[in-house]
């Protein structure tokens, strides 16, 4: 009998211990490379995003800058002060020093239809001075300005154009609008034209960091510069061009700090188990799957436990998708139970609680998720087709539901309950976070008075756009 447990004990080591050994060992390190890959991935993600964003907030001045240069010149007091009349007094303080001080410009050029400079005003970048003249911005602006100029030219009349175009050793946001009447709609074009400049200066430069969350947008000039910078977006304009850099979040870096040190264990633990596996590896693939069984559910209500909704949510938000369009989840806390507890006692409590968990089951569909989070506390995930009019409705029955009086063998108990509402349409949102909005939502709930429901902020805003559309 010895000899054919050892034979038996040899032929399931060499059938499927090892196998199943060499299988885990080369899925571990598939685990370790596809891990360093994700995270490489995402890093790469997250700055071509960057990358995009910060190349669309310097177009954004140049777009605002445009509607400014449109707004000055369409004006009647415009036209006088600068074709029928010239007034170097007013468009001193109207075209140049009035839109420094209130727009922020850096330059401000008017242009004859011969696209010559009748009137200049600049001031020192980051600095008060101002300089009054004819300066040329062919000249001041060269490369980028001609062919921007001639585009306007040969556009609709009444356009403005913009663009961002290297100056000295940064770029600039330069915009061209026409000098136009506003009440006389049957004058001809003018030709004149109002040229707007704002310069990306340090002062510009830090605000657009602090707004855009570009930490350390800077320009780069040097080779050794650009090639120590992770991120890098290049302005360009005929032949010339200038590049800016900042320091990008590496989301893959962040999860290398969590993961590593999970695989290490892993890693650690694989090897002490591979002794134990000869011997034990059907128990212990046994025991392993009846605890993992067990760990999914709350011993008390039979409902998902803590880590079970985590699972499920993430799961639910990975499916996002047009005909799954949002997840929302409900974060609820049970008014009274204390005090129930307290006064019927803890069997009391447990019954209560169980017989809350049946009632959640009752108020949900069947693709719908209710879990016990924590002591009187529970969550629901809606997946699906959970518009905002479902939405209240089961808020609704949920809360009818709790107030109906609980019938326990000590007595009977009165509670009610309040409901947190949070909910994402992005499959980037991670489910910590969403469960956090509803946390939130749920404390208004109760410091509104209790046995209501609240919505989060970013939830409202979105059926407001849901309604707006």
């Amino acid at each position: 009998m010895e000899s054919v447990s050892i034979e038996t004990s040899q032929a399931l080591t060499r059938k499927v211990i090892l196998p199943l050994a060499a299988l885990v060992a080369g899925l571990l390190v598939c685990a370790v490379a596809g891990i360093f890959w994700v995270a490489n991935y995402q890093t790469n993600v997250a700055i071509t995003q960057q990358a995009r964003l910060a190349s669309r907030a310097l177009r954004i001045q140049s777009e605002r800058l445009a509607v400014s240069a449109s707004d000055y010149g369409y004006w009647d007091d415009a036209v006088e002060a600068i074709i029928d009349k010239p007034d170097r007094a007013w468009m001193i303080e109207n075209i140049g020093a009035g839109a420094h001080k209130s727009l922020g410009i850096d330059m401000a050029f008017i242009l004859d239809p011969s696209g010559q400079p009748v009137f200049s005003y600049l001031t020192q970048i980051d600095g008060a001075e101002a300089k009054v003249g004819v300066e040329d911005p062919a000249k001041l602006l060269a490369p980028g300005f001609t062919s921007l100029y001639r585009t306007w030219k040969t556009g609709p009349a009444a356009h403005a154009y913009e663009n961002v175009i290297p100056y000295a050793d940064t770029a600039a946001a330069v915009a061209i609008a026409p000098v136009r009447s506003w009440s006389d709609a049957n004058r001809p074009a003018t030709g004149y034209a109002i040229v707007y400049v704002s310069v990306f200066g340090a002062t510009m430069l830090e605000t657009l960091a602090r707004d855009f969350e570009l930490r350390g947008l800077r320009n780069v000039g040097s080779p050794a510069d650009i090639s120590n910078a992770l991120a890098v977006i290049t302005v360009s304009a005929e032949g010339a061009s200038t590049r800016f850099a900042w320091d990008p979040q590496t989301p893959g870096n962040g999860l290398l700090r969590i993961a590593l040190p999970y695989l290490l264990v892993l890693l650690t633990v694989f090897g002490l188990l591979a002794a134990v596996m000869l011997r034990h590896v059907i128990a212990s693939a046994q025991i392993i799957s009846d605890r993992e069984n067990k760990a999914a559910c709350d011993p008390l209500t039979a409902l998902p436990n803590r880590s079970r909704f985590f699972s499920e949510l993430e799961r639910a938000i990975g499916r996002l998708s047009p005909d799954q369009p949002r997840v929302v989840v409900m974060y609820i806390d049970l008014d009274g139970f204390k005090k129930t507890n307290d006064t019927l006692g803890h069997a009391s409590g447990d019954a209560l609680l169980i017989e809350a968990a049946a009632r959640f089951r009752a108020c949900l569909r069947a693709s719908d998720l209710v879990a016990r989070i924590g002591g009187d506390e529970f969550a629901i995930v809606l997946s699906g087709k959970a518009d905002h009019s479902l939405v209240q409705l089961i808020g609704a029955r949920i809360l009818l539901s709790m107030a109906q009086p609980f019938e326990l063998a000590a007595g009977s108990a009165q509670i009610g309950c309040s409901i947190g509402i949070a909910c994402t349409q992005d499959r980037q949102t991670s489910s910590a976070d969403l469960l956090n909005r509803a946390d939130r939502a749920l404390y208004e709930a109760k410091a509104s008075g209790r046995n209501t429901m609240r919505f989060a902020p970013d939830y409202r805003l979105e059926v407001e756009g849901d309604m707006a559309a």
